[in-house]
């Protein structure tokens, strides 16, 4: 059974954002307190999302518009990471499966966004409420020709105020059964690229960092597979089960202070 809550403080706070920090537009109950309370003593936050929907800017807009406290790269999603891992692979003609806010920023990076099935270098696939038949036909084309085969995220939902969305998992799930294809990297928490680049932003070690989330196996899981300290926050309703035991269970990120 996991403890409960933790008694001291670490060198490096890094948060998940949706179901942890806020729900839809609001903050959940402490979190506002509780990351006031960590910048006012100085403590490294790092911020997370696996949703590709907002921007980093957008997410910058957003944070701020609650109030909350943000330093300079502070703010990691898949969207953040993704240019350099293609970079990595050297592929520059890409099929994107997601919406507007990363298309223009791959656009801005200068990939090129194509839908010729014989030039598509690398399909992308990540959360797109705007799912189209189209899109589908030519990942499924380009990736039987070949193509290399990224995902910003493996998230089966996306939490919505009026409860969990289908995510990345549904295109990456469509595209398996039709090719028999598996993504060759997931950028996006659990992700090593994801962990590695958020505890270089603390500045602190692993093993001095604790991790929040209200996920099982991408924000645990990668708590765990990376060496850090890791808390289950669970805002509301049951808690979630899965084979990645949490190191502390709370109901709110503001029980993660010992002085609370």
């Amino acid at each position: 059974m996991a403890d409960q809550r933790p008694g001291r403080w670490f060198d490096g706070y890094i948060f998940d954002l949706d179901g942890t920090v806020y729900l839809g537009r609001g903050l959940l109950p402490g979190a506002g307190e509780a990351l006031a309370r960590l910048a006012e003593r100085r403590l490294p936050i790092v911020y997370l999302s696996n949703n590709t929907i907002t921007s980093p800017r957008g997410y910058e807009r957003k944070l701020r518009g609650l109030g909350l406290p943000l330093t300079p790269g502070c703010i990691l999603t898949p969207a953040v990471l993704l240019g350099d891992c293609l970079r990595e692979r050297g592929v520059r003609r890409l099929h994107v499966i997601a919406e507007a806010p990363l298309r223009r920023q791959l656009r801005g990076e200068g990939f090129e966004l194509t839908e010729d099935v014989d030039a598509v270098e690398c399909v992308v696939a990540g959360f797109d409420r705007h799912l189209a038949y189209r899109k589908l036909l030519v990942a499924h084309r380009a990736l039987e020709r070949g193509a290399a085969y990224i995902a910003t995220n493996p998230d089966r939902a996306c939490p919505m105020p009026d409860g969990p969305w289908p995510d990345t998992a549904a295109v990456m799930g469509a595209l398996r059964a039709t090719t028999g294809r598996e993504v060759e990297e997931v950028v996006g928490k659990p992700s090593p690229r994801m962990m590695a680049a958020a505890v270089a932003r603390t500045g602190a070690r692993p093993e001095d960092c604790l991790m929040s989330g209200d996920r099982l196996d991408t924000d645990i899981r990668m708590a765990r597979d990376g060496g850090l300290h890791s808390a289950l926050v669970v805002a509301g309703g049951d808690r979630p089960r899965g084979d990645v035991e949490p190191e502390f269970v709370v109901r709110s990120i503001l029980e993660l202070l010992p002085e609370t």
